[in-house]
């Protein structure tokens, strides 16, 4: 599992993909650490090889203490990262993976089946790779069903100006997103200014119509959808009057076989805030 690798610079530019890349290292103790890679450092810097030694200094050690990153649970055995309880990669017998920093929105990404890699492999910059060699952050799973991460925020309408905002995805305005049935996806809504643009809050919401029940015959689209405050599931209800309050918000949308091939996001409130979600079908749909 020593395989990783860096994303396109372009992409990275562009604001598609976050420009810090995290990976496994180990230390000269040989413990196994996250490690963050500038993906616009490019060559060797942007690579690495797990079986090597790391300097321990370059480890990224911002873990939280009391918290298990292996399970995601905490000294009480209460789920704290629930994306961390599904089958993970593995590595000298032990459960790896990324997980998410709710501050900073800095994720990891679960993986779904047990992938093994020759040893003492590493990717060159900007290589190329397949699913079943690489894991890559941002939109797009490895293997198996995974854990795709949206960091969501709410800010400026650059194009129509108004003034309720508009839902920026991983930092890029109202975009057109693309994912895959058999996955599931989390959109973090744990940014401030989802709580707080323009003196409002703005609840994530998905329907089947272009902005939901703002639209003539719009609805929710509730299949495979999971709301959640604190790390708590709560109802579509509960979510939204108690969206200000809480620390944490999150929606999670496990797209089944059934799913239509178009979705869109909203806001709960406002129209305009949103756009469309295409959907393809996955391996064996």
């Amino acid at each position: 599992m020593s395989h990783y690798i860096g994303s396109n610079p372009a992409d990275v530019n562009a604001g598609f993909i976050k420009r810090y890349f995290y990976g496994l290292r180990r230390n000269e103790d040989g413990e196994l650490f996250l490690v963050r890679v500038d993906q616009l450092a490019g060559g060797d810097a942007n690579s690495i090889t797990i079986n090597d030694l790391g300097i321990s200094e370059e480890n990224f050690l911002d873990f939280e203490e009391g918290i298990d990153y292996l399970d995601g649970i905490d000294e009480n055995k209460n789920v704290v990262y629930p994306n961390l309880r599904y089958p993970q990669l593995r590595w000298d017998g032990r459960s790896l993976t990324y997980y998410v920093e709710p501050s900073t929105g800095h994720f990891v990404q679960a993986v779904s089946e047990k992938v093994t890699f020759e040893n003492n492999i590493s990717s060159p910059a900007y290589g190329e790779g397949t699913d079943e060699e690489v894991i890559i952050p941002g939109n797009t799973g490895g293997p198996g069903t995974g854990f795709n991460f949206f960091t969501m925020t709410v800010g400026v309408d650059t194009v129509g100006g108004q003034a309720s905002g508009v839902f920026y995805v991983n930092g890029i305005e109202r975009p057109e997103l693309s994912i895959t049935k058999g996955r599931t996806y989390v959109f973090d809504q744990s940014a401030s200014s989802n709580a707080s643009y323009n003196v409002s809050h703005h609840p994530l919401m998905f329907s089947t119509v272009y902005d939901g029940e703002h639209a003539v015959n719009g609805d929710h689209y509730n299949t495979g959808v999971i709301y959640k405050l604190d790390g708590v599931q709560v109802t579509m209800a509960q979510y939204v009057s108690g969206f200000v309050a809480a620390t944490t918000r999150r929606v999670e949308l496990a797209l089944e076989s059934t799913a239509p091939d178009t979705l869109y996001y909203w806001c709960h409130f406002h129209t305009g805030q949103g756009n469309k979600i295409n959907i393809s079908a996955g391996s064996g749909y």
